[in-house]
C-alpha cells in the first residue's frame, strides 16, 4: 500500500527527481505500536545520506562499533542531498569527494496502527570519488567491498 507523503517529503523527492534518472527506489511500509510511535513522532520526517567513496585503494570506510560503514548522516538542512552528502564525508573523514550518482532512494513510512499517523524517513545512497584530502584517524581505504547491511 501505497501512502501520501507530506510536503516536506514531495518536495525532496521531486528536488531528486529532477536531478537524477535511474536509481533504484524501495518503498517500505512499517506498522508500528503506540511506545515506537511516540518515539518517532515528535522528529517528523527526516533525511539522510551514505556515500560509497572510492580511490585508488578502494573504498572509504569509518571505524565504529560494528565494524565498518561508509560515511554517512542524518540530514539537517534544505541543501541538495548530494551536496550535504560530499560534506558529510568530508566532516567525517577528512576527505573531499565528488558526488558521482544517486545509487538508490529508500522511503519508509512508519505508521501508528492505532491512530493511522504517519512518519517517513528517506534514505539515499550515493557513490562518490576521491578529489582530495587524507583519512582521518578512524578512517581507512578498504580494498574489499563493505557487506550491503552497512552501506545503507
Amino acid at each position: 500500500m501505497s501512502l501520501p507523503p507530506t510536503e516536506w517529503l514531495s518536495e525532496r523527492l521531486d528536488a531528486i527527481y529532477e536531478s537524477y534518472s535511474g536509481f533504484d527506489f524501495r518503498q517500505t511500509t512499517v506498522g508500528v505500536d503506540d511506545e515506537e510511535f511516540e518515539a518517532i513522532a515528535d522528529r517528523g520526517d527526516t533525511a539522510s545520506v551514505r556515500v560509497r567513496v572510492r580511490g585508488p585503494d578502494g573504498v572509504l570506510a569509518l571505524s565504529d562499533d560494528d565494524g565498518w560503514s561508509i560515511p554517512g548522516g542524518v540530514v539537517d538542512s534544505d541543501r541538495p542531498l548530494a551536496a550535504v552528502a560530499a560534506d558529510i564525508v568530508r566532516d567525517q573523514t577528512g576527505v573531499r569527494c565528488r558526488i558521482n550518482e544517486l545509487v538508490r532512494i529508500e522511503l519508509t513510512c512508519l505508521r501508528h496502527e492505532h491512530s493511522g499517523g504517519m512518519v517517513y524517513e528517506l534514505a539515499a545512497l550515493f557513490d562518490g570519488s576521491l578529489v582530495g584530502g587524507e583519512p582521518n584517524a578512524k578512517t581507512v581505504w578498504r580494498d574489499r567491498p563493505l557487506e550491503q547491511t552497512q552501506v545503507l
